[in-house]
């Protein structure tokens, strides 16, 4: 799981602005990492802390996260037909789902 979220990291630190300060939770089967973006630096750390108002929870299945970085299937799609679920902060969100959907 660590390689599929270190793109998404690398990508959302180049895509966001320096001065946000975001958690991106993600669950897949049953493990648990958090994306860290605060200041224009990235962390990558297993197991989410205390959540805070600006996170942003992601679950799904690892063949799902898979398939969705080796662009196999749509992140709207998967979203959609209620593969991956994406809850809280709504801008943060977005820009997760839209740098997925640009790739």
């Amino acid at each position: 799981m660590f390689g599929a979220l270190a793109f998404i990291a690398e990508a959302l630190g180049a895509a966001l602005p320096k001065e946000l300060r975001v958690a991106y939770d993600f669950f897949v089967d049953d493990s648990a990492t958090r994306l860290l973006l605060d200041s224009g630096r990235t962390q990558l750390a297993p197991d989410p802390m205390q959540r805070s108002a600006d996170d942003v929870v992601v679950r799904c299945g690892a063949p799902v996260l898979a398939a969705i970085v080796g662009g196999r299937i749509d992140i709207a799609d998967a979203t959609r037909d209620d593969h991956v679920h994406v809850e809280g902060e709504p801008v943060a969100a977005q820009a997760l789902l839209s740098l997925i959907q640009s790739r």
